[in-house]
């Protein structure tokens, strides 16, 4: 919580960036519902509206469709930052304990550092906070090292599927990052 501590307050005068990418965070996470199921937002680009395909970050739309009338989008954005890092670094951990066989205190210590990273704290500071929720890297790892090893069998195909797909669903950045680890360890 050190991490993202003025969120836990969910305060708006106390959230911890500045930065001009946190405004279409926000506007995306207010206006999705309004753009489903077409993905055409209609008083976007006025007058003609404005097709939603080429946002960051499906899975930001997801969450917004799925939040729909729950939780602000300060809300939205605020549990993000603060728990977006924690799942991670729970994932990381599964991965580097259970996956690749490393002994506890070390794999927490890999979790830590792979989700509170200098990369994180550079995207909550410019408002990129759909890169903080990012347990998808860490688990398409366990199930390729784990398949690699010959344990998993048909399950892990899937799996890697499923976190590959919802790696580039968080971003296009997070994807490649997919394609270059699916490419090493299939090496």
């Amino acid at each position: 919580t050190i991490f993202s501590w003025p969120t836990a307050l969910f305060n708006r005068p106390l959230f911890p960036t500045r930065q001009f990418d946190i405004y279409p965070v926000l506007w995306l996470i207010d206006e999705a519902p309004s753009a489903f199921p077409t993905l055409m937002h209609p008083t976007s680009a006025w007058p003609y509206g404005e097709l939603l395909v080429r946002i960051d970050s499906y899975v930001l739309l997801y969450l917004s469709w799925i939040n729909h009338n729950f939780f602000s989008s300060f809300t939205i954005a605020s549990m993000l930052l603060w728990l977006g890092p924690v799942i991670s670094a729970w994932a990381a951990e599964k991965c580097a304990h259970e996956g690749m066989g490393i002994a506890r205190p070390w794999s927490i210590l890999s979790g830590l550092f792979f989700a509170f990273s200098s990369i994180s704290a550079s995207a909550a500071l410019e408002g990129h906070l759909y890169y903080l929720l990012n347990p998808w890297l860490p688990l398409l790892l366990k199930v390729l090292w784990e398949s690699s090893e010959g344990r998993g069998g048909w399950k892990n195909g899937i799996l890697a599927g499923c976190w590959f797909a919802l790696s580039l669903f968080t971003s296009a950045y997070i994807g490649i990052c997919a394609a270059f680890l699916v490419g090493w360890m299939g090496l």
